[in-house]
């Protein structure tokens, strides 16, 4: 497939192309036929304008990168898979990002949220916890 434009061709021909394109995907979803449908439905979800506008910010992701340390004066939360391609550069921005917390689930990959869902929602929901009785023994 040549260039890749959601606005025209949508987010089912996106879908398409991600689970051709990426290893990651490929694999796990020949293994389970159902979850190339699921797969398709949480794409068609998926607005174009915003997956285009969050590819825009990927690429702007390197602009950023010495912007980071400025995020140290909030909580800051970032959870990824094992076996997540984004990993290291989850690992560069905890790096960055003085007291924040990176939780790595496994087995999972960078659908962490849907491969290891109690999981990712209790690291969450116990984060956010954490971040309100903070704020509630500062007021």
């Amino acid at each position: 497939m040549g260039q890749m434009n959601t606005l025209t061709q949508g987010m089912e021909a996106m879908a398409e192309y991600a689970m051709t394109a990426n290893p990651d995907l490929a694999g796990p979803l020949a293994l389970d036929p159902g979850a190339k449908a699921e797969f398709y439905e949480g794409y068609r979800r998926l607005s174009p304008i915003g997956h285009a506008n969050s590819c825009r910010a990927l690429i702007a992701m390197d602009h950023i990168t010495a912007e980071l340390p400025r995020l140290a004066r909030h909580p800051v939360l970032l959870i990824g898979g094992d076996r997540d391609p984004s990993l290291p550069a989850m690992r560069v921005m905890h790096r960055k990002i003085l007291g924040s917390k990176l939780v790595v689930l496994s087995p999972a990959t960078h659908f962490a949220n849907r491969d290891q869902p109690d999981a990712w929602n209790r690291t969450a929901l116990d984060f956010l916890a954490r971040c309100d009785r903070r704020r509630k023994g500062a007021a």
